[in-house]
């Protein structure tokens, strides 16, 4: 029975990031692709895609959030800092330094050799060291998701025996985000504004099993319904800045997806995303290494103005699709031998020298 669950509670939060990682591809491939993209921004269907994917903003990183707290709850209350410290900072700071540097080097190769205006982020790009040491310390790299990880957790962690006192800390910091950072540190306030869903996640476990294992009609119906008027109302008074807002938007949104995602795992193989959720690392680090060289090679070419319209769906599908697979098959590919630096955090084996075996001790 309890093996039943905890099956059935790890294939549904898999399932959810896989539909996490695949929003924030969509939504990377809209902004840095079809956005630099003329014939594709002044098109119908491209206006209505940015509806879609502002609405569905407000799940994505707070879902993906609140999971990756959900998953940290027992290295925050039942671990040591001396156990949890390698696999939950370590580890995480090793990858954020890693793929952070890599970025920087790979979009400054780009914006030197081929067109700055299809590299993203390049507006902004820090042309010198001092420049990008600030843009690391403060999370506004594009793995800000990972320096946020590390953040949260020690917040919780060091708080776990003041969970109320820790808990409204964290919901204000979210609350405020826009009043407390400034706009031009849009990467910290991304991480302050979805402080309290991690938070959420972590200190509350008990109730977010509840809602993945038995699907609750009137409570997905109450969320869906909150949402939507929630959303309209924000929409029509200007009101998506006021204060809590959002948050509000926000949790109803979550709460309507874990549960729908719940009721498919019971009903359906998600093996598809399932697998998507395993590689959400892997993924997450090099999509935007994708999206910047398609942009090099496709957004050159004249599109004719009479498909624009299909095409901005065809391109987002087919980009989507793609980056997806090619990045799950460079990780299938890269993690062995020494690969494995690059998705965790190294080990000493790895640097050992091992001498070759003489004849005569292989015969033996």
């Amino acid at each position: 029975m309890n093996a039943q669950k905890v099956s059935s509670r790890s294939e549904c939060l898999d399932a959810a990031k896989g539909i996490c990682i695949i929003l924030v591809v969509i939504y990377h491939t809209s902004m840095y692709f079809l956005a630099k993209c003329p014939e594709f921004a002044d098109t119908n269907s491209y206006k209505v895609l940015q509806v879609f994917i502002t609405g569905l903003g407000t799940m994505r990183m707070p879902l993906f959030f609140l999971i990756s707290g959900f998953l940290a709850n027992s290295a925050v209350f039942k671990r040591s800092w001396r156990e949890i410290f390698q696999p939950r900072v370590a580890t995480f700071l090793w990858l954020y330094m890693l793929w952070v540097v890599m970025d920087w080097c790979f979009r400054a190769y780009l914006i030197s050799h081929f067109n700055p205006d299809f590299v993203h982020g390049s507006e902004a790009f820090p042309l010198t060291l001092e420049a990008f040491a600030r843009d690391v310390v403060v999370g506004n790299t594009a793995i800000w998701y990972l320096y946020a990880l590390v953040l949260f957790f020690s917040v919780c962690k060091l708080g776990n025996q003041q969970v109320l006192l820790t808990f409204t800390f964290m919901a204000l910091l979210s609350i405020l985000a826009k009043q407390l950072v400034p706009m031009e540190d849009w990467s910290l306030r991304s991480i302050a504004s979805n402080a309290v869903f991690f938070t959420i996640g972590c200190y509350g476990k008990p109730y977010i099993e509840q809602i993945i294992q038995r699907f609750h009609p009137l409570r997905f119906a109450v969320a869906c319904v909150a949402f939507l008027a929630l959303g309209e109302l924000a929409l029509r008074y200007d009101a998506v800045d006021v204060p809590g807002v959002k948050f509000l938007i926000s949790c109803c949104l979550v709460v309507a997806a874990l549960d729908f995602i719940g009721l498919l795992t019971k009903h359906f193989q998600l093996n598809l995303l399932q697998t998507l959720g395993r590689y959400t690392l892997p993924i997450y680090v090099l999509h935007h290494f994708f999206i910047d060289v398609a942009a090099q090679l496709i957004l050159p070419l004249n599109i004719p103005s009479a498909y624009a319209d299909a095409g901005v769906l065809i391109a987002l599908v087919t980009l989507t699709v793609a980056n997806l697979a090619v990045c799950t098959a460079i990780y299938m590919l890269v993690n062995r031998h020494h690969g494995r630096m690059l998705f965790a955090l190294p080990k000493r084996e790895l640097f050992k020298f091992k001498p070759k075996a003489r004849p005569s001790e292989i015969d033996q």
